[in-house]
């Protein structure tokens, strides 16, 4: 039975006056559902979180190690982000946030 309270939709629910009932949710937020279902199922079999994915604590820390010891060097505008595994896209959404928080600190 699907439950009317929740909404894995990327589009927000809307109630009869057109006022939104329940928020979508984004590519970050799919990701976190996702893993939180992996995590739990692999808990079940005894495996350890890392096995499936990399968790987001160490895919920013990545990104610190890449981007911190040249932010001040990044130029303003569009970068891609590559993630050759693309699992849950939680390595490009945290890259992306975690160089934009890098390049708003350096005034860009």
């Amino acid at each position: 039975m699907l439950d009317p309270t929740i909404n894995l939709s990327p589009y927000p629910v809307l109630a009869a006056d057109g006022s939104e009932r329940q928020p979508g949710l984004d590519n970050h937020a799919m990701g976190t559902v996702f893993e939180e279902l992996v995590r739990r199922f692999n808990e079940e079999n005894n495996e350890e979180a890392g096995e499936h994915w990399t968790p987001r604590d160490v895919v920013r820390l990545m990104a610190f190690l890449v981007f911190r010891p040249i932010a001040d060097q990044i130029e303003s505008g569009t970068y891609l982000l590559y993630d050759g595994a693309i699992g849950t896209g939680g390595m490009l959404t945290v890259g992306e946030t975690t160089l934009v928080e890098l390049a708003a600190a350096q005034g860009k």
